[in-house]
């Protein structure tokens, strides 16, 4: 068997419909049970072996069904009664690799391959438990509770990085009944094993899954930009961040999109990906060169006829994209009142209209001359 088919069936392990917890339960190893016990803080069972554990697992699950679902939002509930309603197997779930294991590793919904059809399936037991007892959900905690994660994911989209601190500084700016900050501690850490925005570290807090190192953004804010307040984002500005399609796409961000399109054999979604990538360099404490090496993995440097004109755009997006930094301001938005320092190394790349010469220092900051550099 190839290594890629040993991995879809390891992701969509063959099971029977209707599917017992048995089947389902069998599909996973003992530490992987183990782990499932204690997510669920399930006691006493812990000298079990796997096939013991199974079966108390099978009793238990349906049991703490409560506490599995007390910190669920809306996009949760909908895609666990998606499944529900077409009777425990569902073929359409648009949920990625983190949901799927959110889900299976409370023992709920299960990755299948069901008569050749791949889908998610709840366990006879669980569905049957249900079908009988429902979700007891609270539709007044339901939506605090969507509200919240997504007004952090949305922080996190501009701010990169969230400690506990300055949570309990924030929220209470967007809700005059903001939650108890131990309560909002919890249902976000629950949140975080499932959206896949968004990830927590006991030494960090809550960060968005793009930033590649959480404790250096947050060192940057704490030290360069320690006087700097975090920008004041409205509720809508940040909720509507929380969208996972969102992305910054401004008249800059568009305007390198037509050069690039005009100048490059490329299609617009690959553009834009492109682009993106190297605003994320950027955002992530990136300097030119390395923005530029980005940029490279793409498309060549064009000769220097156009190479002024790129630069000079690719400048104009990275000076008016936010950074995380910056506590969500952008280079260009932070004025001299606000932060004396410098305001980002992005900034450093000119705007202007001066054109670079061959022998002039390349424009990416390398300290080399330009024909030997970018142009080359």
């Amino acid at each position: 068997m190839k290594k890629t088919d040993k991995i879809v069936e390891k992701l969509w392990p063959e099971l029977p419909y209707p599917c017992s917890y048995s089947a389902a339960l069998d599909t996973m190893t003992k530490q992987e049970l183990t782990g499932l016990r204690t997510l669920l803080r399930i006691k006493n069972v812990s000298q079990l072996n796997k096939n013991a554990l199974i079966e108390k697992l099978i009793e238990l699950i349906p049991q703490h069904m409560g506490e599995t679902v007390k910190y669920w939002d809306e996009q949760r509930i909908s895609h666990f009664k998606t499944v529900l309603s077409k009777g425990g197997f569902s073929t359409n779930n648009f949920i990625d690799m983190k949901q799927a294991d959110y889900f299976h590793f409370r023992g709920i919904l299960f990755q299948a391959t069901v008569q050749g059809r791949k889908g998610l399936v709840i366990p006879q037991e669980l569905l049957l438990s249900l079908q009988g007892s429902g979700l007891h959900l609270d539709a007044e905690r339901v939506k605090a509770i969507t509200e919240l994660v997504a007004l952090v994911r949305g922080m996190l989209y501009y701010y990169g990085v969230l400690s506990i601190e300055t949570l309990q500084q924030l929220l209470p700016k967007y809700s005059e009944d903001a939650p108890k900050l131990e309560d909002a501690v919890a249902v976000l850490i629950d949140a975080s094993g499932y959206y896949p925005d968004m990830e927590y570290a006991d030494d960090v807090g809550f960060y968005n899954s793009d930033v590649r190192n959480p404790a250096a953004i947050v060192e940057l804010q704490g030290r360069k930009y320690a006087d700097l307040n975090y920008h004041p984002y409205t509720k809508e500005e940040l909720t509507k961040a929380a969208d996972e399609n969102f992305f910054e796409r401004g008249p800059q961000y568009n305007e390198f999109i037509r050069f690039i399109l005009e100048h490059y054999e490329m299609n617009r979604s690959d553009a834009d990906f492109m682009i993106t990538q190297c605003v994320l360099e950027a955002k992530n404490g990136g300097n030119i060169q390395s923005v530029l090496n980005v940029l490279q993995e793409f498309i060549e440097i064009p000769e220097q006829q156009y190479a002024n004109q790129l630069f000079n755009k690719l400048a104009a997006v990275l000076n008016h994209s936010t950074q995380w930094a910056l506590k969500g301001y952008s280079p260009d938005g932070v004025s001299p009142k606000q932060n004396n320092a410098a305001a980002s190394d992005v900034s450093a790349i000119s705007d202007g209209k001066k054109k670079v010469g061959r022998n002039d220092p390349c424009p990416c900051g390398s300290g080399k001359k330009f024909k030997k550099c970018c142009m080359a």
